[in-house]
C-alpha cells in the first residue's frame, strides 16, 4: 500500500470517528432548546389554604344555594385539571421531538462537514503531489537545458579551436607557398601542388613534442606519475590540467628546469594568472637564480597585488641578496595583505636580526609565536636576539621552549648549548651539544662549539678529536680550526696550534682580532710565531729588510 492511500484512509477514518462522536455527545445530553407555547390559555383554579385572597362567609339564606353550586364547581375542576395535564403532555411530547430532529440534524451538519474535512485533506494531498512532481519535472528540465547549454558551449569553443587551428595551417600554407615560389618561379603550379600536401603543424602538436621530450628526459618521472600513462592513452597530454600536474610533479621531484619548462607552456595560454608566475618564481628561486624569481615574482604581484605569499617569497629572495631594506618593505605588503600569517612576521624578524636590530627582531618573533604557538622555529630565533642583548637567562628559556615544542631541532640544542656556556654551566652545555649529534651526527656547529666545554673540564683531547670531526664534514670550516687551535693550545701543541690558527685566519680574516683577544692564546702572548699570525703589522719591516 502507497504512502498516499494510507494518509487518505487515515483520513476517512478520522472523519468517521468525529462523526459518530458527535452523534453520541448529541444523543445524551442534547442541550437546552425552548419551545412556545401559542395556543388559548386555560384558566386555572386554585382552592384550599393559601390563596392570594381571602374568600367572604355566604349568607344564610343562600347557603344551599352555595353548596350545590359548589358542588359543580368542583366538577368542573376536575376536569379543568385532566385537560391541562394532557396538554402539558402533548406540549411536552412536542418539546422531545423538537430536540430530536435538532440533534438529528446538529448530527447530519457535523457528519457532512467531518466528509468536506476528508476531501479537502485528500484534495490537499492530491495537490501538493501534483506540486512536487513538478517541481521534480522542472529539475528535470533545468538540468536539461544546463547539459544542453554545456554541450552548446563545448561546441562553439571547439569550432573556435578549430578556426584558429585552420587559420595558423593556412599561414602556414601560405609561408611555404611563398618560399617554394621564390625557389621555383618558373614552376608555381608544382609548387602550389606540393603545398597542398603538406600537413598543417599546430601549436598543440609543438606543445605535444616539447611536453614529450622533457617527459623522456625525467624518465623516472612516469613511473611515479599514473596520470601520465591515462593522458597519453587519451591523448590530451598537452591538456592544462595535466600539464600543471606535470609541472607539479616536476617541482616536487627537483625537476625544476622541467617544471620552468611546462609552466612557461601554460603563461603561453593564460597570461594573465598570477599563479603561474608565482610557482615559475618558486622554481627559479630553488634553482638560486635569484635575478629571474624576482621578475616572476614582481609579475604576479603586478597581476594579483594582495598575494601575500608572492610578497612573502619575493622578500626572502631580496633578503638573499643583502637587499634588507627592500625586503623589509615586501614583507609589510605581505603583512597588509595577510596579517594572520605568522611566518611573514618571522621572516621579517630574521632580516631584523641581520641588520642588529635586535630588540625589534623579537617583536616580530613574538607576533609569529601568537599566531602559531607551536612556531618552534621562532622561538629558537628569538633565544638568538635575546642571546645578543645578552640576556642569556631570557634566551634559555626560549631555547627550552623550541625544544619543548620540537625535541628534535639539533639548531636549537646548538644554541641552548652556546648559551648555557656563557652562564658558566659546561656540563649542561656539552649535555645540549651531545643531544643535537644525537638527533644530527653530521651538524659541524655542534663538533666545533662542543670543543669548549671539554677545554674547561681539561679534556683537550677529546677537544681537539671533536674539533677535526667538524672540520672533516666542512674542511672550509674556519670556527673548527679556530677552536681546535685553542684545544691544541691548552693541550701543550704549539706547533699544531700555530698551524690551525694560521688556516682559521687565513678562511676568516675576523679570527685574527678574536686571536688578539682570546685568553685561552693567553700564553703565547710572546711568542714570535703566534705574534707572526696575530699581529703582522709588527713584521712588516723586517719582510721589507
Amino acid at each position: 500500500m502507497s504512502k498516499q492511500a494510507r494518509v487518505i484512509i487515515l483520513a476517512a477514518l478520522t472523519a468517521a470517528t468525529l462523526a459518530v462522536g458527535a452523534a453520541v455527545f448529541a444523543a445524551e445530553e442534547p442541550g437546552e432548546i425552548t419551545t412556545e407555547y401559542t395556543g388559548t390559555p386555560i384558566p386555572t383554579y386554585r382552592t384550599g389554604e393559601g390563596n392570594e385572597f381571602a374568600e367572604k362567609e355566604p349568607e344564610p339564606s343562600v347557603k344551599d344555594e352555595r353548596e350545590s353550586n359548589t358542588a359543580h364547581e368542583i366538577g368542573q375542576d376536575e376536569k379543568l385539571v385532566a385537560l391541562e395535564e394532557k396538554t402539558k403532555s402533548l406540549g411536552e411530547r412536542i418539546s422531545d421531538l423538537q430536540k430530536q430532529i435538532t440533534n438529528y440534524l446538529t448530527v447530519i451538519t457535523i457528519i457532512i462537514g467531518a466528509i468536506q474535512f476528508g476531501f479537502g485533506i485528500l484534495i490537499t494531498i492530491i495537490s501538493y503531489r501534483q506540486i512536487r512532481e513538478g517541481r521534480a519535472q522542472r529539475k528535470d528540465f533545468e538540468y536539461e537545458i544546463q547539459l544542453i547549454r554545456g554541450i552548446e558551449e563545448d561546441g562553439r569553443r571547439l569550432l573556435n579551436e578549430t578556426r584558429v587551428n585552420a587559420e595558423r595551417a593556412q599561414e602556414y600554407k601560405d609561408q611555404a607557398k611563398e618560399e617554394l615560389a621564390i625557389i621555383r618561379k618558373d614552376k608555381e603550379e608544382e609548387v602550389e601542388a606540393a603545398t597542398d600536401e603538406l600537413p598543417p603543424i599546430s601549436e598543440a602538436e609543438k606543445e605535444k613534442d616539447l611536453v614529450e621530450k622533457i617527459l623522456k628526459k625525467y624518465p623516472d618521472l612516469k613511473r611515479n606519475t599514473d596520470f601520465l600513462y591515462e593522458a597519453a592513452i587519451k591523448g590530451d597530454i598537452t591538456d592544462p590540467r595535466v600539464l600543471d600536474n606535470i609541472a607539479e610533479s616536476l617541482y616536487y621531484n627537483g625537476k625544476y628546469e622541467g617544471a620552468i619548462n611546462i609552466i612557461d607552456l601554460l603563461i603561453n595560454r593564460k597570461p594573465n594568472e598570477a599563479g603561474l608566475y608565482y610557482n615559475k618564481g618558486l622554481a627559479l628561486q630553488t634553482l638560486k637564480d635569484y635575478d629571474a624569481a624576482i621578475k616572476s615574482y614582481e609579475k604576479a604581484i603586478s597581476l594579483a597585488p594582495d598575494m601575500s605569499e608572492a610578497y612573502n617569497n619575493y622578500g626572502n629572495v631580496l633578503a638573499r641578496l643583502g637587499k634588507y631594506k627592500e625586503a623589509i618593505h615586501a614583507y609589510d605588503k605581505a603583512i597588509e595583505a595577510d596579517p594572520l600569517d605568522g611566518t611573514i612576521y618571522y621572516n621579517k624578524g630574521r632580516i631584523l636580526s641581520e641588520l642588529k636590530r635586535y630588540d625589534e627582531a623579537i617583536t616580530f618573533f613574538e607576533k609569529a609565536i601568537a599566531l602559531n604557538p607551536d612556531y618552534a622555529e621562532a622561538m629558537n630565533n628569538k633565544g638568538n636576539a635575546l642571546s645578543e642583548l645578552g640576556d642569556e637567562k631570557k634566551a634559555v628559556e626560549s631555547y627550552r621552549e623550541a625544544i619543548r615544542k620540537k625535541p628534535n631541532n639539533p639548531r636549537a640544542y646548538v644554541n641552548l648549548g652556546n648559551s648555557l656556556y656563557n652562564l658558566d654551566d659546561y656540563p649542561g652545555s656539552l649535555e645540549a651539544y651531545n643531544k643535537a649529534i644525537e638527533f644530527d651526527p653530521k651538524f659541524a656547529d655542534a663538533y666545533s662549539n662542543k670543543v669548549g666545554p671539554l677545554i674547561k673540564n681539561g679534556k683537550f683531547k677529546e677537544a681537539t678529536e671533536s674539533a677535526s670531526i667538524a672540520i672533516e664534514l666542512n674542511p672550509e670550516y674556519a670556527s673548527a680550526y679556530f677552536n681546535r687551535a685553542c684545544a691544541f693550545g691548552h693541550w701543550g701543541k704549539r706547533d699544531e696550534m700555530v698551524a690551525d690558527l694560521k688556516t682559521a685566519i687565513e678562511l676568516d680574516e675576523v679570527y685574527r682580532e678574536k686571536a688578539k683577544t682570546d685568553p685561552d692564546f693567553d700564553p703565547f702572548r710572546d711568542d714570535p710565531a703566534f705574534r707572526r699570525i696575530a699581529y703582522p703589522e709588527e713584521f712588516k719591516g723586517e719582510e721589507k729588510a
